[in-house]
């Protein structure tokens, strides 16, 4: 359990067959029932939603010295001749995003390149997270798109998975026979 809060549960499992058990069950599923206090005989259904996502690539991210490409240019704007003399503003660009960074802060071209370089590395990170959270977004989604997934309905004693077509007793799908 990853988290567990009003109306919302969060697991991971892992493992060999993970993925083949939990492939179908993303969806609406609902379970309906006739509860014992219920005068009138009226069904009362609940929904979930479920979602399967797979669980992001951990690695960090390297930037490597041969992706990028620093250019050491005179600086512009206020300063003098200490400024415009001396190739102290550093361009730093990725060659495979082309993320670019132009950092002129300091007089030192040395420093300038170390903050440029950190610069790029967080930006291109940035870029990451955000194509992967907008991945994850159109996935869950996808699988949210009013597909009803199962029903359960306790009072005739009966499972419908609606995507397939199969019935089952209930009796079967609770005891776990069926998994």
């Amino acid at each position: 359990m990853l988290d567990v809060s009003a109306g919302t549960i969060i697991f991971q499992v892992s493992g060999n067959q993970a993925r083949q058990t939990f492939r179908n069950e993303a969806g609406v599923h609902s379970f309906q029932r006739v509860p014992p206090n219920e005068r009138n005989g009226r069904v009362h259904t609940s929904s979930i939603t479920v979602n399967v996502l797979d669980v992001p690539d951990e690695r960090e991210f390297v930037l490597r010295p041969q992706d990028i490409i620093i250019e050491a240019v005179r600086g512009s704007g206020k300063g003098g001749q200490a400024k415009q003399k001396t190739s102290s503003c550093i361009i730093a660009t990725h060659r495979l995003t082309g993320a670019r960074v132009r950092i002129e802060a300091d007089r030192s071209q040395h420093q300038n390149r170390i903050t440029a370089i950190g610069l790029l590395e967080a930006r291109i990170r940035l870029s990451n997270s955000k194509t992967r959270q907008e991945l994850e977004n159109f996935n869950r989604r996808q699988q949210m798109g009013g597909v009803k997934r199962r029903t359960a309905r306790i009072q005739h004693g009966v499972v419908v998975d609606h995507i397939t077509g199969q019935n089952w007793s209930w009796r079967d799908y609770e005891s776990g026979k069926l998994m």
